[in-house]
């Protein structure tokens, strides 16, 4: 992530009632806007065994809509 991401994440001029209806996730962030020290409250800062259910072609239906490789 480069330095001109806000360090406090994707809040910029959304609403906090919003926030709950919103999954906000980062795995693996590097550079220097992946500093997640000042991110919103809301923000998920996945570890790989919290990242694994997205990673999956199911996640979504993948498996019945994604063209394989």
């Amino acid at each position: 992530m480069g330095e001109h991401i806000n360090d406090q994440g994707w809040l910029n001029g959304m609403k906090l009632q919003f926030c709950r209806n919103v999954y906000y996730g980062e795995y693996k962030c590097m550079g220097p806007g992946a500093d997640s020290t000042s991110r919103a409250k809301f923000v998920n800062i996945l570890s790989n065994a919290k990242v694994e259910p997205f990673l999956s072609m199911t996640y979504l239906d993948g498996d019945k809509w994604v063209l394989p490789l």
